[in-house]
């Protein structure tokens, strides 16, 4: 995961992301690199972002 958080958008052109984890009962861990032109496009992680959707449930 620290190797994904450190792809640059504002570099490569790239960013990384989590999409699923087996922690969070899906059927397997995926992690993908995809193109952007945003430069502050950042890492997104499935984990954060399961959480964060909790929260705004819940409040």
């Amino acid at each position: 995961m620290n190797l994904m958080k450190a792809i640059d958008p504002a570099v490569s052109g790239l960013r990384a992301e989590r999409t699923s984890l087996l922690s969070l009962k899906d059927s397997r861990c995926r992690f993908a690199v995809v193109e952007t032109d945003d430069p502050l496009d950042g890492y997104a992680d499935a984990l954060e972002t399961r959480f964060a959707d909790d929260e705004d449930r819940d409040g």
